[in-house]
This record gives structure tokens, sequence and C-alpha cells, in this order.
């Protein structure tokens, strides 16, 4: 897992994440996003995300919940990574008033040759101050490379 704990909420209206050159083992795992709200690590079953993904292979498939640990981004589907470049967008962290909403693009190249391309949105369905990200590892972090970086937006 890794954490950004110090995201400056009250200046920015807009974060940024990139992910560049993600590569993992051949283990399963579901990778997502969790908020940290006043410095508490919200990990229950409370996001909503909804992600549509296209490949070379056999099609693609629509992937959705209402209750899930956190705001899944995309599954390594037990196979090798050779890599994954992704962004996400963060809406609302700063604002208790509103939910925190993101949206995201992944693309991502298989070791089997098979590359994908995801897209989706994520949301924290309770009004309150985010002040740190996490991206979680599905609890098996097998990830071998690769390189983030988190930047705040303000708009005009």
């Amino acid at each position: 897992d890794i954490d950004f704990t110090s995201i400056k909420q009250q200046y920015y209206d807009v974060h940024l994440l990139s992910i560049k050159n993600l590569k993992a083992g051949a283990a399963s795992q579901s990778t997502g996003i969790q908020l940290y709200e006043s410095g508490t690590l919200e990990d229950a079953s409370v996001y909503h995300y909804a992600n549509n993904y296209n490949n070379t292979g056999p099609g693609g498939s629509e992937l959705r919940s209402t209750g899930y640990k956190h705001m899944r981004l995309f599954n390594t589907s037990s196979q090798a990574i050779n890599g994954i470049n992704a962004y996400v967008y963060f809406y609302n962290l700063g604002d208790s008033s509103k939910y925190s909403i993101t949206t995201n693009h992944f693309f991502m190249e298989a070791a089997s040759g098979t590359y994908y391309a995801y897209f989706g949105n994520g949301l924290l369905p309770q009004a309150s101050e985010v002040d740190g990200i996490r991206i979680d590892s599905g609890g098996s972090n097998n990830y071998t490379a690769f390189e983030t970086k988190l930047y705040g937006v303000k708009q005009i």
C-alpha cells in the first residue's frame, strides 16, 4: 500500500494521481483507492465504483459495486503484468459538505500479450473532509516496480 498523508486539501480543489509503469507478479489482486478522513483511514465496505474495460482478448466487461473495501481501479487477474499506466482525478476532497469523487483511466499490458483499457469512477458516499489517499493493493502487494506522483490543481 502507498499512503499520501499530506495532500493539502485546503489549497487544492482537484488532485491528480499518476501511476507509471506498474509491474506485478502473477498473483490476482484488486487495486483501488481508500481515503483518510481527519487522519483515519476509511477501510469499511462503503465505497462505490463502476469501471468498464475492453481488451484485445475475449472482450470487455463492466465491474461495479455499491459496498466495497475501496474504489476499485483494476485487477491483475492472476497473470503477470508487464506494465500499467494510469491516472486518477479526485474531486471535493477538502469540502466537508460534499462526497469525494474519482474518475480514472488505465492502460494495462499483460504478460500474455493481452492489452486492457479501463475507465471508470468511484465515490465515498459520505460528506467529509478527506486529508489523505491510499493506493490499496488488495492485500497481496506483489508489485515489482512503478512510479507514482500526486499533484494538486487549483481551479480559478
